[in-house]
């Protein structure tokens, strides 16, 4: 089990307390929440899904921007209660949570296979070209 730490105790590539992924290894935990700033709670070492289930009342608050609080502003996307959300982060790519009280939330994070890789990197590939033609017109 991980809590929520501060900035300065964030985890580079895994929560604390759980031993360095190895490049296939799936990371099951769960996250305390509690109010306060925003924390970063994953930073993707390789690519990644990652799966996460707000078990409580809520509100909590993730996105790959540091500041997303206040929680209901919309600056991060709100964690349904009960439900999965998934979501892909790229490498080097960081994920923060914020919430405005005691929350439990359940993450699993999944390696993306390298043929699924190459897949989302020309679809982003494909978006900033499609976002370069758009801005000349």
């Amino acid at each position: 089990m991980a809590s929520m730490l501060r900035k300065s105790d964030a985890p580079t590539d895994h929560p604390p307390g759980v031993q360095a992924p190895i490049a296939a290894q799936t990371l099951l935990y769960t996250i305390f929440t509690k109010a306060g700033p925003t924390v970063q709670v994953y930073a993707a070492s390789t690519w990644v899904n990652v799966r996460l289930r707000l078990d409580t009342a809520g509100p909590v608050a993730v996105g790959t921007k540091q500041e997303l609080t206040p929680v209901l502003s919309g600056a991060g996307l709100l964690l349904p209660v009960g439900q999965w959300v998934k979501f892909s982060l790229y490498k080097g790519t960081k994920l923060w949570m914020a919430a405005e009280s005691v929350n439990r939330v359940e993450a699993v994070i999944e390696p993306v296979p390298w043929q699924e890789q190459l897949v989302l990197q020309s679809q982003k590939m494909i978006q900033l070209i499609g976002s370069l033609f758009s801005r000349g017109k």
